[in-house]
């Protein structure tokens, strides 16, 4: 079985119970970096970034903001970046990611000084597959603008088609077909589950031809 995961869709669903109204900021965002410009575009397709694009240290943004007493939690967006905690981290790394890379980053609270508790990666998405098969999908959600799909909002199990013969390359993946997707292996979501991180993924289970 093949699994689409709905994060991409739902990033701030995942950022509601922890740092909603904190918004990460870095010294990189303060200097207009065109670095991070240029890897925000460029993940979220699925392509490998270089380390220097994803901040070492990242803080609560307002001086003035209250300290923030939540468990970050396993996986979260902020700031257009992705996040995992080292349990999640540990648990992916099993796994055959393509080019996905994790970079330490350092997040700290207002004051720029108390570093939240755990050890934190940014999560670079870098794996691709030509695997869907929009024609024998569900109708997604048309660009008005441009080229191309984007996963519908009313997503439900077996509304998109997978084509078997594309399988085996990696356990997680972007189809560059279809914006917002993210495909992940029957075997990893079982690693995922175990470790009692399913719920954060938001998944679908995929019709596979």
């Amino acid at each position: 079985m093949v699994w689409v995961s709905r994060i991409f869709l739902d990033a701030a669903y995942l950022n509601a119970n922890s740092l909603a109204n904190a918004p990460l900021w870095s010294d990189m965002e303060e200097n207009k970096d065109p670095a991070i410009y240029a890897a925000v575009k460029s993940y979220k397709f699925g392509e490998k970034c270089p380390r220097s694009a994803f901040p070492e240290v990242m803080y609560v943004r307002y001086y003035d903001a209250p300290p923030v007493t939540k468990s970050l939690g396993d996986l979260f967006n902020n700031a257009n970046y992705w996040f995992v905690s080292e349990r999640c981290k540990n648990v992916l790394s099993e796994f055959n990611l393509g080019r996905t890379q994790f970079y330490p980053v350092k997040l700290l609270q207002s004051n720029r000084k108390t570093e939240f508790s755990g050890n934190f990666y940014h999560m670079n998405f870098a794996s691709t597959n030509d695997a869907v098969l929009l024609d024998k999908s569900a109708p997604q959600r048309k660009f008005k603008f441009e080229e191309g799909y984007m996963l519908a909002t009313n997503l439900e199990d077996d509304n998109l088609v997978v084509d078997t013969k594309s399988l085996g390359h990696s356990d997680l993946w972007i189809d560059p077909a279809l914006s917002k997707s993210l495909f992940l292996s029957e075997s990893l979501v079982s690693a995922i589950e175990n470790a009692g991180m399913r719920d954060l993924w938001r998944l679908k289970h995929c019709k596979l031809v």
